[in-house]
């Protein structure tokens, strides 16, 4: 029972942090449009599609789902700095690089445990792709 307002109810959440649930999906997160960090790791995604609601996030950790692509439509997250996709069966670097470019913002990019890892050519398309990456983990 919530006391007399709660219709007013804000979330401020700056962090949210949903490892291990065994998630399938990701549901509404438009009440979480304050969000910067953003873990779903250790989960059975197969769509990141849901983390554009979230405009101002700056960290997604989605190690250990079950994503093959890369499906986080153009203009979404836009801030997004860390971007952690290891250990997934991501199918192709192209898909990859193609849902990434023009995140101006990105400088880590972690797909250890990836059939990408072994993919010099794609690993170096990324690089093209993404001018301020600092950081690529393969």
């Amino acid at each position: 029972m919530f006391a007399a307002g709660a219709a007013h109810l804000r979330w401020d959440l700056t962090a949210v942090d949903l490892r291990g649930l065994r998630l399938t999906a990701l549901g509404p997160l438009a009440p979480f449009a304050l969000v910067r960090t953003l873990d779903v790791s250790g989960n059975q995604l197969r769509s990141l599609a849901g983390a554009a609601a979230l405009p101002r996030l700056e960290v997604l950790r989605a190690r250990g789902n079950a994503l093959r692509t890369l499906d986080l439509p153009p203009g979404s997250v836009t801030r997004l700095q860390t971007l952690d996709l290891a250990d997934n069966p991501l199918a192709t670097a192209e898909s990859v690089v193609a849902a990434l470019r023009g995140r101006a913002a990105l400088q880590v990019l972690v797909l250890t445990g990836t059939p990408l890892s072994a993919d010099s050519a794609g690993m170096q398309a990324a690089r093209d792709a993404l001018p301020n990456l600092r950081e690529l983990n393969v």
